[in-house]
């Protein structure tokens, strides 16, 4: 039986993460438009433009650099407002997540009734947010229906009606397959990216077009990322049904002899965490898609979280969600405090009090709570990585764990006219090289391209 899904999207989370929703302001990354307000839409600002560009739509336009860890971070209130209606959510990205619908649709009177009262719960959670609802049978017909709902009308897809909808849909929804929007492809997997504009060249622009290809046409001429693009567009799930539950001794969990109170000890122990789970999924030819992260403290505080990614999850990301997770959880408003007591609000001090955690951190777990079968990764004519490449993260992560995560930086690309704005510095943990776009902007290779037209 084919689930049904509901996703919860937040368009342009980073601004209301922010705090700017309310604002004409825009969030840059390497000197461009990722998200903007609605009022900056309004002015005719919008996603991929350069900073000059959105300063000549409006001079005065408020400017934030992109934070994910600040994405994270305040996406933990949405995601708890959703737990209170289902006993597993699973987060996609910051910004968007995604729960099983059919059981809780019953519960509370119909797919629409639960749609109405989870994005209100969300509202409520992160007032600007303007949560959207979408369901569909499948991740991926649920994800684009939801950003093609409006905050006061879901879109619910017909139980069997995904090919339906689907097929007229442009090729570039394939984008949120990696847990995006499809306003720009440039941040979604290498491969995806180039297949989508590849079949645009192709005259292939309609996701029906691809679904009435033949599949075995598809995997000659791309490989497994085009027979992933025909499930997609035929409305299949992007995993196939599942044929056993992982084995628990793939769980690896780090106990701590002295509790633990900062996060950066405890990202540098899940690094270590991730490189032995993904060694054991690989020696089984298999990658997770799901991934459960639990954390206690001395006192029995408990965060677990559900990460969900079709495409997998590879040990960098593990560890960046493992981040993410804590910097919420630590950082955050307890379960059951100020943050979930209007009443207590009132209390000032008495309610920073109840911020975060009041012990430290004493277990770390990493589960793989669904996997399917691995691909693998058509490499370039110069391979992946060398031992050298591994060598040196090791490096890199055992210094973060020492000195912590802001303290060890690279320099990344931005752009700008002057030398002195054409680069920034970001925590070296949160660049990601097996991205081309991140080896770019790295090596300088962008100047020639970014940079040309100034910012």
């Amino acid at each position: 039986m084919t689930r049904r899904i509901l996703t919860v999207w937040c368009p342009q989370w980073p601004v209301v993460a922010a705090g700017k929703h309310a604002e004409i302001a825009v969030v840059l990354a390497a000197n461009r438009v990722v998200a903007r307000s609605a009022a900056a839409a309004a002015s005719g600002i919008r996603v991929g433009s350069r900073r000059r560009e959105a300063q000549r739509c409006c001079p005065h336009v408020v400017l934030v650099d992109h934070d994910p860890d600040r994405d994270a971070r305040s996406f933990e209130p949405v995601v708890r407002a959703v737990d209170a209606f289902v006993p597993r959510t699973d987060v996609v990205t910051p910004g968007m997540l995604c729960i099983d619908a059919r059981g809780p649709a019953r519960y509370f009177g119909g797919e629409e009734e639960m749609a109405r009262q989870v994005a209100d719960a969300v509202e409520r959670a992160a007032p600007g947010a303007r949560a959207v609802v979408g369901i569909a049978d499948g991740h991926f017909a649920s994800a684009i229906a939801s950003q093609q709902a409006t905050p006061s009308c879901p879109v619910i897809v017909a139980a069997g009606g995904s090919p339906a909808f689907l097929a007229p849909q442009p090729v570039r929804w394939l984008a949120v397959a990696a847990g995006r929007d499809a306003e720009t492809t440039s941040g979604g997997p290498p491969d995806l990216a180039e297949l989508v504009d590849l079949l645009v060249r192709l005259g292939l622009t309609r996701l029906g077009a691809v679904a009435a290809m033949a599949p075995r046409d598809l995997l000659a001429r791309f490989g497994s990322i085009g027979v992933l693009a025909h499930r997609l567009a035929s409305g299949v799930d992007e995993r196939p049904p599942q044929g056993r539950e992982p084995p628990p001794e793939w769980d690896v969990t780090q106990v701590f002899d002295e509790p633990v109170m900062s996060v950066h000890p405890v990202v540098f122990c899940a690094k270590s965490l991730a490189d032995r789970l993904a060694a054991a999924l690989a020696a089984g030819g298999q990658i997770c898609t799901r991934l459960v992260v639990v954390a206690e403290t001395e006192h029995g505080e408990r965060s677990e979280r559900a990460w969900y990614m079709g495409t997998g999850l590879g040990a960098a990301a593990m560890v960046e969600r493992v981040r993410w997770q804590l910097d919420g959880w630590v950082t955050g408003p307890r379960e059951g405090s100020a943050s979930d007591e209007p009443d207590a609000s009132a209390g000032g001090a008495g309610a920073s009090q109840r911020d975060g955690i009041s012990a430290g951190i004493v277990l770390l777990r990493l589960t793989p709570a669904e996997v399917r079968a691995d691909d693998g990764e058509q490499r370039g004519l110069w391979g992946g990585r060398s031992d050298a490449d591994e060598r040196a993260h090791h490096a890199i992560t055992r210094l973060t764990g020492l000195v912590g995560q802001d303290a060890v930086r690279v320099p990344v690309w931005r752009g700008g006219r002057l030398p002195a704005e054409r680069y920034g510095w970001i925590p070296a943990l949160t660049a990601d090289l097996d991205r081309p776009q991140d080896r770019r902007r790295n090596t300088g290779h962008a100047a020639g391209h970014d940079g040309g037209g100034g910012g």
